[in-house]
């Protein structure tokens, strides 16, 4: 029997215009699994201009003039950046979830062709110019978040979550931009995404009424606000910069407003007070074991990464400046702008058939992050994971020591010994040599023979040899079954029989 689904927008709706008749599917979804998960990933991967691990932070009103609404925003705090150069700290337009909130859960199709497709997923809120959502009864309602937790974040050129994309050649569709990471676990969509290849970055088009622009020189807020007023632009997102550490506030460009220049930086100001990182670090700390952090090496780059972006912040000094503003004006303010840009730098990107490539830095190594997190000893990483959970200095990272220079040989049961063993041997006569390889031992003790290909000595039981060869002086005590000595070259074994 065929079944009939049918789908209804989750968040929100009761306030909204008059919702057309049911959307209805003829096709039961199914959970998306980790193999959906990985497929998906790397397609949104591909598709994104940055991809971020972020905790979710404060929910604030973004804006909205009407008394009974509002749009929410909620700063994310960027752990670590996958692809794209995204601010330290950003917004979406998503709201924060109650305490009995149930985490919305992904879910696709197959279609005959053996394809998965998502079904529709909850998104990010963005009103018409007006203020107000052209929304049907298909529409999958909003997303909210969960605060201090870690998500996955996939974002477009214009610091938004990822939206419509060609899945495949025949389908444009949305798919899953903001999902949990489950930091501790090793199930969950962050640990279906495998390396990010390389691309280049999203094009995006050059808009006629919007622009981005940094100020040549240091500019205070009541500057720029003259500086705007002068050439009839408004801003709609704004970056600000402490240190090395960027916020960015943003609205969608409709609601752009001079206001948003002081909020940015009030803004700012309080996600630098915001607790969001220090209660994932106690969750953490009190999840994970020294054992996990051991034998799991994803684990332990996560959180190695948690706990570098907190020293990171912590040793973030100096005033608060205005770094970035997205601005918007009538097609004639912004050639304007760009014919003569004055005191301000355009961050365009360079420009091909009126589209520009967007800025990004490349994300930092993960391979050299991974290996930076293996260097540190499991002691100092969670002790700097403690002291990151409880709102102290977190201290310098202790290196493990070196690891000693790789035994070139293979010695199985025999019993090796080194310099100060040979020493003691030194009256041995020397028995044969190949190459740089120089063995001394007893001659009826030592049976050599050498050929084109290197040189195998028959070894008597309870015996000893000694072996010269490229700056090492040692040897091997010989077991009382015998044992056989076989040198090409490249290296040397002691095999017993």
């Amino acid at each position: 029997m065929m079944r009939v689904l049918t789908l209804v927008a989750a968040v929100g709706l009761a306030a909204l215009p008059h919702i057309a008749n049911a959307c209805l599917y003829t096709q039961q979804p199914e959970e998306v699994g980790p193999a959906s998960q990985q497929f998906f990933t790397q397609r949104m991967a591909q598709e994104a201009a940055s991809v971020d691990i972020a905790v979710a932070g404060e929910t604030r009103k973004a804006f909205g003039t009407q008394t009974n609404w509002g749009i929410s925003a909620t700063t994310f705090h960027v752990i670590d950046r996958l692809k794209g150069s995204s601010p330290d700290r950003f917004n979406l337009f998503v709201g924060a979830s109650g305490p009995d909130h149930k985490d919305v859960q992904a879910y696709h199709w197959v279609d005959d062709q053996g394809r998965i497709k998502p079904y529709p997923y909850p998104e990010e809120m963005t009103p018409a110019a007006d203020g107000n959502f052209r929304l049907t009864s298909c529409h999958p309602g909003f997303l909210s978040v969960t605060k201090d937790e870690a998500y996955l974040i996939f974002r477009n050129a214009q610091g938004r979550l990822l939206g419509r994309f060609a899945l495949y050649d025949d389908l444009t569709t949305a798919a899953f931009p903001l999902v949990r990471a489950s930091l501790g676990d090793r199930e969950g969509w962050l640990s279906s995404l495998g390396p990010i290849a390389e691309s280049t970055a999203p094009l995006a088009s050059l808009s006629p009424t919007s622009t981005t622009i940094r100020f040549n020189r240091a500019t205070s807020a009541r500057d720029a606000r003259g500086w705007l007023r002068a050439g009839a632009l408004k801003p709609f997102a704004v970056r600000t910069r402490r240190g090395d550490i960027i916020d960015e506030t943003r609205v969608p460009a409709a609601f752009a407003s001079p206001d948003l220049l002081g909020r940015a930086f009030d803004e700012a100001a309080s996600n630098e007070r915001s607790d969001a990182m220090r209660l994932l670090a106690s969750s953490l700390l009190m999840k994970l074991s020294p054992q996990t952090l051991d034998q799991d090496g994803w684990i332990r780059q996560r959180v190695w990464g948690l706990v570098e972006k907190g020293a990171a912040l912590n040793a973030t000094t100096g005033e608060r400046e205005l770094y970035e503003i997205e601005v918007t004006g009538t097609a004639e303010a912004i050639a304007r702008l760009r014919e003569n840009p004055g005191n301000v730098r355009l961050i365009e990107g360079p420009i091909e058939q009126e589209q520009w490539y967007v800025e990004l830095q490349s994300a930092p190594n993960e391979q050299a992050r991974f290996e930076a997190a293996q260097g540190e000893t499991t002691e100092s990483l969670i002790a700097r994971l403690s002291a990151m959970a409880n709102g102290q200095p977190i201290p310098e990272a202790i290196v493990k020591p070196p690891e000693p220079e790789p035994d070139p040989f293979s010695y199985h049961d025999c019993i090796r010994f080194g310099r100060e063993g040979a020493a003691r041997l030194s009256a041995l006569p020397e028995i044969d040599q190949w190459g740089e390889l120089t063995i001394f031992g007893n001659p009826q003790q030592t049976i050599c023979t050498t050929n084109s290909k290197g040189i195998s000595c028959d070894l008597t039981p309870s015996s000893t040899v000694r072996i010269k060869w490229a700056g090492w002086d040692g040897g091997f005590r010989i077991g009382p079954k015998g044992a056989r000595l076989n040198f090409d070259g490249a290296g040397l074994q002691c095999i017993a029989p």
